[in-house]
């Protein structure tokens, strides 16, 4: 999956480590900032519903940290004014 962004001059490319087509998808991306020096990772957890069970919030988690992939920065979004659709 590649992403432009209208004010950034580079197309980010994005691999979805794993979804299950109905509640969540996990994408992650190393965005070159300097050649061979300085990169930023950029992971996001995509869920359908504004809230997601506990179950999965611990699948979630525990398959990113299974990989390896630094969760330090990892923050949540506040949805508690989205529809449910």
């Amino acid at each position: 999956m590649r992403l432009k962004y209208e004010a950034l001059p580079y197309i980010e490319k994005y691999l979805v480590l794993d979804t299950d087509y109905d509640n969540y998808a996990i994408t992650w991306s190393c965005l070159e900032l300097l050649p061979k020096r300085k990169f930023r990772e950029i992971l996001t957890i995509f869920a359908r519903k504004p809230k997601i069970s506990q179950e999965l919030q611990k699948f979630l988690n525990d398959f990113v940290v299974k990989r390896h992939i630094n969760t330090i920065l990892l923050t949540g979004i506040n949805q508690d004014n989205c529809p449910e659709s």
